[in-house]
């Protein structure tokens, strides 16, 4: 897979038309880059980033996102820039 074929995947996930369960499916392949101590730290380092962007994590983030916080707020910013 490429880098290219990944952030489609993020962007994908992230629309309301997504497939049942790409989002969950994402969010648990981008924790397994992240702890995967044999990739380069580099590759760990996106998985971190993708997985606190990923939509799985989205909602709990802007459930409790206050309206003069949600463009600090990386789920709802993600959504507005996807």
């Amino acid at each position: 897979m490429t880098l290219e074929d990944l952030l489609d995947l993020v962007a994908q996930a992230c629309r309301p038309d997504a497939p049942a369960g790409q989002a969950e499916q994402l969010h648990a392949f981008t924790r397994g880059m992240s702890a995967d101590a044999s990739m380069p730290d580099e590759i760990r380092a996106l998985g971190r980033a993708l997985n606190a962007i990923s939509p799985a994590s989205a909602p709990r983030i802007c459930r409790r996102c206050h309206p003069s916080w949600r463009m600090r707020c990386v789920g709802c910013w993600w959504r507005s820039h996807r």
